[in-house]
């Protein structure tokens, strides 16, 4: 990865964006960036769309792709709402919408997380559930929910979980202006969210 820049962090613990940075990222006085931590990596992006900030929880599909070679969690994964949000990609950059996954282990990974293939559990989708009901690992999903939550302030949080993973969750309301949760089913689900990205 080529290194665009280098700065130093002054007695205040701020720093200056990089004429380089700057001019690739299009920034301007008036424009907010956002510091991301992902997989070990720190990076800078520019604040687009209405400014405000969306985060989208997926759960684990009973539908994947059987390929061998580990795959991102967003491709290996292959139920209905992926499609949609694959489909949708152009859209859920450039409003900056972030993402999460819940894992049938209950581990929180990113959309690019590789997977390697692991055959789904249960018979089909409506019936996926946790592999495992630790308590322990229920414990961390929900810290790590809300240490994402409470990191950043989400104007909205839409959940497309299935009902054995999303009463595993903490409760949101307190950390956002909205949350897009409960559906009757799979159809209104997958409307929802592609209104949802589309605003």
């Amino acid at each position: 990865m080529p290194v665009l820049a280098r700065t130093k962090v002054d007695e205040n613990n701020r720093t200056t964006v990089p004429r380089e940075v700057r001019k690739l990222l299009e920034l301007k006085d008036s424009n907010s960036i956002e510091w991301v931590y992902e997989e070990g990596r720190v990076y800078v992006r520019k604040v687009t769309g209405d400014g405000a900030a969306k985060l989208l929880i997926l759960g684990s599909t009973y539908r994947r792709s059987t390929s061998p070679e580990p795959l991102p969690a967003i491709e290996r994964y292959d139920g209905l709402l992926y499609r949609i949000v694959r489909r949708n990609m152009d859209k859920v950059k450039k409003k900056g919408v972030d993402i999460v996954i819940v894992t049938e282990d209950l581990e929180i990974i990113t959309p690019k997380t590789k997977l390697p293939y692991k055959p789904p559990v249960g018979s089909k989708w409506r019936t996926l559930p946790p592999t495992i009901m630790d308590l322990k690992r229920i414990e961390k999903l929900r810290s790590q929910v809300l240490e994402i939550v409470r990191g950043k302030e989400y104007d909205e949080i839409f959940v497309a979980l299935n009902k054995h993973y999303r009463q595993l969750l903490p409760d949101l309301t307190p950390y956002t202006k909205k949350v897009i949760a409960d559906f009757k089913g799979l159809g209104e689900k997958a409307k929802a969210l592609k209104e949802w990205l589309s605003r």
